[in-house]
């Protein structure tokens, strides 16, 4: 996978240039804030790890996705190989820096399936980090918009890419995790003093749009 990292500030690195043992200990101090990698969740579907996300996943799924069925056709009765896509980094990483970060992945990726290793993917399993406003802070909807789910309220992505992938996504759904604490996120995510409501955000996305995910970040940014 792919990893950002915080270093030592520039005064503190031409010090420590001066002598091998320095740099190394530098190195050891540097913080990871950032990582992107994928997990061959079709090798390793019979790993407990892999049967016990999966076994998660579906059965959330069931509760809240009206659309389970084509899901959990998806990852469980797939022909091409599933990856899980793990997307993380500090809130105050500005998404630009995913730009980089991606196309390392990918890199990555493509050399490891010129070596015959199973990484061909064909699709992406993503599990974002989202929010929505509270129902009784939202406007009237109809009573069509009640029917499809849409009084819950628009999604809010942690981070701006999921946003982009959610839009590619083939399958999707969410679910409260109201039970979790999201004490990483800080500040107040509130519209007239009320929380927004935390969800995880299960999505599965074609392997390509990863490439026109990347496209679009450069585009925007």
């Amino acid at each position: 996978g792919s990893t950002i990292k915080l270093c030592a500030g520039e005064e503190e690195e031409e010090e420590e240039e001066e002598e091998e043992q320095d740099e190394e200990e530098e190195k050891e101090e540097e913080q990871v804030c950032g990582i992107a990698t994928v997990i061959n969740l079709t090798f390793h579907k019979e790993k407990p790890c892999a049967m016990k996300l999966m076994g998660h996943l579906l059965n959330r799924s069931k509760e809240h996705n009206s659309g389970h069925t084509k899901f959990s056709q998806l990852l469980e009765k797939s022909d091409g190989q599933l990856g899980l896509l793990v997307n993380a980094r500090f809130l105050n990483i500005p998404p630009h820096l995913v730009v980089p970060l991606f196309k390392s992945l990918r890199s990555e990726i493509e050399e490891a399936c010129e070596k015959g290793l199973p990484y061909n993917f064909q699709h992406f399993l993503v599990v974002a980090r989202s929010h929505k406003m509270p129902i009784a802070q939202q406007p009237k909807k109809t009573k069509k918009a009640k029917m499809s789910g849409e009084e819950e309220g628009k999604l809010i992505f942690d981070h701006f890419e999921c946003e982009l992938m959610y839009q590619e996504s083939v399958a999707s759904f969410s679910y409260p995790v109201s039970e979790e604490s999201d004490s990483v996120i800080g500040g107040t995510w509130s519209f007239d003093d009320q929380e927004m409501k935390p969800f995880r955000t299960v999505m599965v996305i074609p392997a390509t749009a990863l490439e026109k995910v990347v496209k679009m970040l450069e585009s925007v940014l």
